[in-house]
């Protein structure tokens, strides 16, 4: 059973919402990582271009220039699989990331233990005669001796 205090409530919102704020930071800074990544990857790939055409421009032969082209797709098959790698890699690392934050934290909420119920009575027996002549004879006494005791008092 939790315990929902101000404070508990007040500090769980705090949490939240720092929680969301690093988030947000983590994922906006992940987004940015990525159009860094992709911008470079895509400006050498538009250099290789221009390279391959220029070495396509000045073969003499068409062997020559089909070599430069084919040179140019084995560049942009190696390029574009370390850009996913390295994508992969950080989506992984977001994806921890915002796991960690989003991970309910037992500390954060106070539990308390449930309470001990108690046991149940065990069914009575039912009075015998000599048992209730006991508890009669029990109880005048007392009550014999209550009186006894109480003008005792008055009378000093």
């Amino acid at each position: 059973m939790s315990n929902y205090s101000p404070e508990n409530i007040q500090k769980l919102i705090k949490n939240v919402g720092s929680a969301s704020s690093e988030a947000l930071s983590t994922q906006a800074n992940f987004y940015q990582q990525s159009m860094k990544r992709n911008a470079a990857c895509f400006g050498d790939l538009a250099k290789a271009r221009m390279t391959s055409f220029q070495s396509m421009a000045k073969s003499k032969t068409f062997t020559e220039a089909f070599e430069a082209n084919a040179a140019f797709e084995q560049k942009v098959r190696d390029d574009l699989s370390a850009l996913t790698e390295e994508t992969t890699t950080a989506w992984k690392n977001l994806t921890s990331s915002l796991q960690e934050l989003y991970t309910f934290k037992q500390e954060e909420v106070v539990v308390e233990k449930p309470k001990a119920k108690k046991a149940a009575k065990k069914p009575t027996k039912k009075p015998t005669k000599k048992s209730v002549e006991k508890s009669v004879e029990k109880a005048v006494e007392k009550a014999v001796e209550k009186a006894v005791e109480k003008v005792a008092d008055q009378a000093a």
